[in-house]
């Protein structure tokens, strides 16, 4: 079975309102720019270890709403490719991040 790295460029964008929250957001493409379609992405507190999973879409997007503010490291595996780790995410209310 051949792997191929997963490409995973990521914007980070902040929404706050009243329950001073963040969101993470990003698309998921494999080396020749093809959509990872239901990937699993995971992020993980580092601080607290709270975990959020969901799959990427079908234009390997993916959308975490209502996240506390912290460090987090974000995980996303499909089969075929090799399992993607991005640790030191920092997100926090009130400062833009990209």
């Amino acid at each position: 079975m051949r792997r191929w790295g997963l490409c995973i460029p990521f914007l980070c964008r902040l929404v706050w309102a009243q329950n001073e929250s963040a969101s993470l957001t990003g698309t998921i493409t494999d080396s020749s720019g093809a959509a990872a379609v239901r990937a699993a992405v995971r992020l993980e507190n580092s601080n607290t270890g709270e975990s959020y999973q969901l799959a990427s879409s079908d234009s390997g997007s993916y959308d975490f709403q209502l996240l506390k503010p912290g460090r987090y490291s974000l995980t996303v595996e499909l089969p075929g490719f090799k399992q993607f780790i991005q640790s030191g995410i920092v997100l926090e209310t009130g400062v833009p991040a990209m």
